[in-house]
């Protein structure tokens, strides 16, 4: 037997499962209490002038202690399904797999849809043509002491773009390098800071980045002049010499 809880507003008992429809409800409306409670949240007091809002409002109120998340996340309203049925419900499914019940069933469109081979290499034409960099969420502006702008992934970028500035050395944005791994395939490098005047690319990196690139900075260390700063102090002292 499922468990049912009383109304607050109209005292009707209620199962777990119904009581956010109930509110709102021609049946709730005929309480005695409903006609001077109904502008009210019952759980804060909030006022629902508008009828259409209240039920929503009564099932996600913070003070609803059937609110689904309520705690935890636990979807409250669903606690008398116990762990016990869980595996009991998981144990029968599984049989009826391995019985072949589900044979029947198509699931391949479940599987995701798969790029053909001609679609593919369109992506990859259109990517080595543009010299987009892709963002990432520690992305944001930085502005240099002669007032440009660029786009910085990281505060070991900011602390070698200031020390390039204070030791007054010229440096800027490199474009993409294009470069073929191992396969054959084209593939673009974005190094982070190109000091014109000497020829040299810097790109800050943690070990962490530098172990899972390590292939490619190994095929661009042979193709340009490539220094790989490793530590946050590595940027704040660098020096060319």
């Amino acid at each position: 037997m499922k468990p049912t809880v009383s109304c607050i507003l109209c005292r009707s008992v209620v199962t777990v499962n119904n009581i956010s429809k109930h509110y709102g409800s021609k049946i709730c409306q005929k309480g005695k209490k409903h006609s001077i409670q109904n502008e009210f949240c019952p759980h804060c007091d909030t006022s629902l002038p508008i009828k259409s809002k209240r039920a929503n409002h009564i099932k996600w109120c913070h003070s609803n202690p059937l609110r689904p998340d309520h705690v935890n996340n636990v979807k409250i309203a669903r606690t008398y399904i116990t762990e016990e049925s869980n595996l009991k419900r998981s144990s029968s499914i599984s049989k009826l797999h391995k019985n072949g019940t589900y044979k029947h069933i198509d699931r391949t469109h479940m599987k995701g849809r798969k790029h053909t081979a001609e679609t593919k290499q369109k992506i990859s034409e259109r990517a080595l043509k543009s010299n987009h960099q892709r963002k990432c969420k520690m992305s944001h502006n930085y502005t240099d002491k002669k007032g440009r702008t660029f786009i910085f992934d990281s505060s070991w970028e900011d602390a070698l773009a200031d020390r390039l500035d204070e030791l007054e050395l010229k440096w800027e944005r490199p474009g993409p390098i294009l470069y073929q791994d191992r396969a054959g395939k084209n593939r673009k490098y974005y190094p982070d800071f190109y000091l014109p005047d000497h020829d040299l690319y810097l790109d800050p990196k943690n070990s962490y980045a530098e172990k899972q690139q390590n292939e490619k900075l190994m095929i661009i260390s042979k193709i340009i002049n490539l220094s790989i700063l490793r530590s946050l102090e590595e940027c704040v002292h660098f020096d060319l010499t």
